[in-house]
């Protein structure tokens, strides 16, 4: 063991590894580097030999210090909230947490609940060419509640038209007629609709009314709603201006 403001283990492996020669007599110790130059001495009380970091000469006095083993290191690496291992030596070394080891503490794998923590995701990024040549070309529907409303804006013009709804069944009848509408008053046709998965935009009777006028169905991904942000954009401004 050695003293420096406090007792601490001696790893006689880490000095062996460091091209160290260690030496034990019988009232004393000594050990060398690899130019056989004396870097600590120590003195024998008792049984054991006590070394005064004071009077060492290296510099590297991370392999007087043993290493934490495996369990330990997950331990207090979990107990302080996932604390990076070089915090949790400097807590260490500077006595800042009670109970808290005097141990070197080294990451010997990953954890798994840090990786999944520092997961991100991907932004969508805007396109800068526009592929939309004219109104109609492309609608974007979203129904929110608790009282249904139905929102249909239009990429092109970003016109929004916004129908109120007894029940979440009306999107269906309402969906329909509109694109009748449109198609009359604007001697345009609707190309491709994007919404979500929900079953008032995905059912069968939508799918065969859009298959007869040649109109493409574009789903957002499941749980992504970023993709169909134009409709969810409209729906928050709603929303807040209803506050």
């Amino acid at each position: 063991m050695f003293e420096k403001q406090s007792k601490k283990n001696l790893s006689i492996s880490q000095l062996c590894d460091k091209n160290h020669k260690v030496s034990f007599l019988e009232k004393n110790c000594k050990v060398k580097n690899k130019h056989k130059e004396v870097i600590l001495t120590s003195a024998r009380k008792a049984d054991v030999y006590i070394i005064n970091m004071n009077t060492s000469t290296s510099t590297d006095n991370v392999c007087f210090v043993s290493r934490a083993s495996t369990d330990i290191n997950w331990l207090w690496h979990n107990r302080l909230s996932h604390l990076n291992f070089k915090t949790l030596n400097q807590l260490s070394i500077n006595k800042l947490v009670t109970g808290l080891p005097d141990f070197r503490f080294t990451k010997v794998s990953l954890c798994s609940a840090c990786e999944k923590g520092k997961q991100t995701r991907d932004s969508f990024k805007s396109k800068q060419i526009s592929s939309i040549s004219s109104p109609l070309h492309l609608l974007h529907m979203d129904l929110f509640g608790p009282k249904y409303t139905l929102v249909i804006v239009d990429e092109y013009s970003r016109y929004t038209w916004i129908f109120f709804l007894r029940s979440k069944s009306d999107a269906l009848e309402e969906i329909i007629m509109f694109v009748r509408k449109m198609e009359k008053l604007n001697n345009l046709s609707v190309r491709s609709i994007r919404s979500n998965h929900g079953t008032e935009f995905k059912n069968s009777t939508l799918e065969t009314f859009f298959d007869e006028k040649g109109i493409f169905q574009n789903f957002s991904s499941i749980r992504t709603p970023q993709e169909n942000g134009v409709a969810e954009r409209q729906n928050r401004t709603l929303i807040e201006a209803a506050r």
